[in-house]
């Protein structure tokens, strides 16, 4: 839980700096966290079977920890959903460059102990979990609402045409260069403005 608190105190002070942008701070006061959490918080968090154990080594670990996540995703999913997983023993690892998880069902855990050290000089994304891509949408409409405040559970669309009952949906926030210029996220000035600066397409959510 400790960090899922941690997520939700960084996405609130985003929201307090973004707001101070325009002169107030403005914290939002319905925000649901209930569904936070694996399968919506609806069940608990499953002890997979363990497929491969990789204990801390001397020097850089991402290869050894990729291979082991390689390993596991080749696996065929079984009828509880998963492949399998790969437990990381008690110790440090150090971790010169990423680790990706790129197949459904594969699970990546720590012992009591566990810490993954981001070694090196170089920014990145230390652990990557990204999908294949394959997903087909047979038609995009439009959402209508002006305004879809935290938690709500309802949306206006243009047409329902060809929507279905237990229909799988995609709803997508783009992020375009008006929506990031709207919370002025695009105005940070200083030395390292271009880093700061968020460009479009860069945050669109799914």
């Amino acid at each position: 839980m400790k960090f899922y608190r941690n997520i939700t105190y960084a996405f609130l002070a985003l929201i307090m700096t973004c707001s101070t942008l325009y002169g107030q701070i403005y914290i939002p006061k319905d925000f649901d966290f209930s569904y936070c959490g694996y399968a919506g918080n609806d069940k608990p968090i499953p002890l997979v079977k363990a497929i491969y154990v990789v204990e801390p080594i001397e020097g850089d670990a991402t290869d050894l920890i990729q291979q082991a996540i390689d390993e596991v995703s080749a696996l065929p999913i079984g009828k509880d959903g998963f492949r399998g997983a790969v437990l990381l023993g008690s110790g440090r690892f150090k971790i010169y460059g990423k680790l990706v998880i790129s197949a459904s069902g594969v699970v990546l855990r720590g012992s009591e102990g566990t810490v993954l050290v981001a070694a090196g000089l170089g920014r990145r994304t230390l652990i990557e979990i990204k999908g294949v891509g394959d997903a087909k949408l047979s038609k995009r409409i439009k959402i209508t609402d002006a305004l879809v405040k935290p938690g709500r559970e309802t949306l206006s669309l243009e047409s329902v045409e060809g929507l279905n009952v237990g229909d799988d949906i995609f709803i997508i926030r783009p992020s375009t260069q008006e929506w990031i210029a709207e919370f002025g996220m695009d105005q940070f000035v200083g030395l390292f403005e271009w880093r700061l600066n968020w460009r479009a397409k860069s945050r669109d959510v799914t």
